[in-house]
């Protein structure tokens, strides 16, 4: 691939909402346009129009369900070589990171972009980073917090690179008419980082306030069913409207009906579309946690920023906005897109960042035995981000890669197995495990044997402390009865199993699964504490009794404290 005309492949899910996927189409209108391959099980065809991605026609890499990380990197891999890829932009997908590493003796050069400001995005670069050949971060916050970890090429001129956003050369109209104001919600439904739930507490303080709106919801994900429940009373009385999956195409119908954006997220890189609402000349109310465009905002005077779960301060924002000051904010909303996130104005640092990439010093020397073993290291660290493989498959592997390397003579001397450190979500709950310990723990249990158990099943099966994992549907088909040898039991079981502290094993669904095991020791079931993974401790953020406790949903507002010397969550009189 060495010596031919660059050409940028960056990757996507195939996912109807993503602010990364509407990106996608954009990136192909650059002056030095990118390409689109979308990656996962099970897509089928070779060249395709595919939902979330507009018009766009795009390239597919994809395998069986039950492929495993070789086999999945390997696709990945055949798609950018079959599309000509010098130059791969892996977003948050390690495949293309593993395919960099091994295209990497023929040119192949991955440029790592950092959206996310959390713990996946942590995840993905102390696995993944160290094959980057450059990156950008699209936020001060998340730039620092990545450049931190010490695995990216040190070569970065701090310049941000937030995805750019289709900005008109004219201001759009403001809406006409009159009435309540019209608010927008659209991203992932998902409680962890976009905290979709405080929806529901926020429409609650809008009605508590006197406050007329109308809100719709654009999007699809985990917590869809939930907020549907939860958003019941309102969208019979015609406040609330779920959209469902907008493509990218309608959203500008969607931005043109509202007056606001809304974001109630508590972890953010630039969220897409807080940029979009903007350049369509919409007002941004967004939490303090959404990254990038609440610079923007502050500086701008284009929106109002909440702290974060504090929807009643939130709902006195909107209640105090008016039809001036909403045209105006619009107005300057507009013209802030324009100079900072429209594809004129971020091409020029586009084009910098791919010819940086395109200058770094190759990744591998394929006369030197421990460059060749070094990059194997590298590949092998991000395989794990994806999931197990066989001894079996990475011997292959290693084949194939010595084969590229022109080293045959190293077979044998390449590890062939995944190393066995420790991610950023498993090291959190090994930390909360040392501080239950530390405060007279002996037996732990966890409660939930779903995805997220799973995910930490390697720790698990190594904490001699941890006796039992609780679940709701235990002994139910589709719950398995052992989690890395650990019994699934019923809550029922725990006080018989001497269980003195339950840790709750879940990020996305982890406040509701709060208030469930609240209930057990008022109902008899169990009587030991309960204590919150992510909420329990500030290590990942943001506050515990800020986030987790005191913005509870409006019904249990105000009952509810971490007590004792486990920090366990306790409901207060009253």
């Amino acid at each position: 691939m060495s010596g031919r005309e660059r050409r940028v492949v960056a990757l996507y899910r195939a996912d109807h909402v993503s602010g990364i996927n509407a990106t996608a189409r954009r990136m192909s209108l650059l002056p030095s346009p990118w390409r689109a391959l979308v990656c996962g099980p099970g897509l089928g065809g070779l060249s395709r129009r595919l939902p979330g991605f507009g018009s766009l026609e795009v390239e597919v890499a994809t395998w069986a369900p039950d492929a495993d990380s070789v086999a999945q990197s390997l696709a990945v891999l055949e798609g950018l070589e079959r599309m000509g890829a010098t130059i791969v932009v892996p977003n948050d997908i390690p495949h293309g990171f593993v395919a960099a590493g091994l295209g990497a003796c023929v040119g192949l050069r991955a440029a790592a972009w950092v959206h996310a400001d959390g713990m996946d995005a942590e995840e993905l670069v102390e696995r993944c980073g160290g094959l980057a050949s450059s990156w950008r971060g699209v936020s001060r916050s998340n730039t620092g917090r990545a450049a931190a970890i010490g695995t990216l090429p040190a070569a970065l001129n701090g310049e941000l690179v937030p995805c750019p956003v289709d900005v008109a050369e004219r201001m759009p109209q403001a809406r006409v008419g009159v009435g309540p104001i019209r608010l927008v919600y659209a991203g992932r439904l998902e409680r962890f980082n976009k905290r979709v739930m405080d929806l529901v507490v926020l429409c609650d303080a809008l009605v508590a306030v006197g406050v007329g709106f109308h809100l719709s919801i654009a999007g699809r994900g985990p917590a869809e069913a939930e907020l549907r429940a939860g958003m019941g009373a309102h969208v019979r009385a015609g406040r609330v409207e779920l959209l469902g999956a907008v493509d990218a195409d309608r959203m500008a119908d969607v931005y043109a009906g509202s007056d606001a954006l809304v974001l109630v997220s508590g972890s953010e890189g630039t969220p897409v579309v807080a940029m979009e609402a903007m350049a369509s000349g919409r007002a941004v109310i967004a939490t303090e946690r959404c990254g990038g465009v609440v610079e923007t905002i502050r500086e701008r005077s284009c929106g109002t920023i909440t702290p974060v779960g504090d929807m009643h301060a939130m709902a006195m924002a909107i209640g105090g906005l008016t039809r001036e000051s909403l045209r105006a904010m619009g107005e300057r909303a507009y013209r802030a897109a324009r100079e900072r996130y429209s594809i004129e104005a971020i091409a020029p640092a586009i084009d910098r960042w791919m010819e940086e990439t395109e200058r770094a010093p190759a990744k591998v020397d394929v006369r030197d035995r421990a460059s060749i073993a070094t990059n194997w290291t590298r590949i092998l660290r991000a395989l794990g981000a994806i999931g197990a493989c066989s001894e079996g498959s990475l011997r292959g592997l290693a084949t194939r890669y010595l084969g590229s390397m022109r080293a045959p003579q190293m077979a044998g001397a390449l590890a062939t197995w995944l190393p066995l450190e420790r991610g950023v979500c498993e090291r959190h709950f090994v930390r909360a495990l040392e501080i239950l310990l530390s405060r007279g723990a002996r037996r732990i249990a966890l409660y939930g044997a779903g995805a997220h158990s799973a995910r930490l099943s390697r720790i698990i099966g190594e904490r001699s402390e941890i006796v039992a994992i609780a679940d709701d549907r235990a002994g139910e088909d589709g719950t398995p009865s052992r989690i890395a040898g650990v019994p699934v039991v019923g809550p029922d079981a725990l006080d018989g199993m001497g269980v003195d502290a339950v840790l709750i094993s879940s990020d996305e669904h982890e406040r509701s699964m709060l208030r469930r095991a609240m209930s057990w020791r008022e109902g008899g079931v169990c009587s030991a504490p309960v204590v919150p993974l992510y909420g329990a401790r500030p290590t990942i953020g943001y506050s515990a009794v800020r986030e987790a406790i005191a913005r509870a949903p409006s019904d249990e507002r105000g009952t509810i404290s971490f007590e004792g010397r486990m920090g366990q969550a306790t409901r207060r009189a009253g």
